[in-house]
């Protein structure tokens, strides 16, 4: 499982939380002691009818400077190149403007699952 299917379960699970304590009469404040949440957090979860409507945001659906070098990427993975580094100076040649750091961070084992989905 991916990890924004984590952050989708976790909200679903905080907003469910937050609902159930707002059902039982507590204040916002004391369900934000309570679950370890900022009261900020809280008041949006509570002004938030279903957890999907805090998944909407500006963040949401928008493109990466990586996208048109991820197939390459993903093609180089496969074929044993996994230093960011190598693969950082490959595209930066084929036009890719972005830092090293982007690369390396989709590289990592976290994010394959991803950078191949998106192949």
């Amino acid at each position: 499982m991916g990890s924004a299917h984590r952050c989708a379960d976790r909200t679903r699970d905080r907003h469910r939380a937050v609902h159930d304590l707002l059902d039982q009469g507590r204040s916002q404040r004391a369900i934000a002691q309570e679950l370890g949440l900022a009261r900020n957090t809280v008041r949006r979860f509570a002004h938030a009818a279903t957890a999907e409507e805090l998944s909407t945001g500006k963040w949401q659906g928008r493109s990466s400077v990586l996208d048109p070098f991820k197939p390459y990427l993903h093609q180089r993975w496969q074929e044993g190149c996994t230093n960011a580094r190598t693969l950082f100076e490959e595209i930066k040649s084929a036009g890719f403007r972005g830092q090293c750091t982007i690369v390396r961070d989709k590289t990592r084992t976290s994010h394959l699952a991803r950078l191949e989905l998106a192949a």
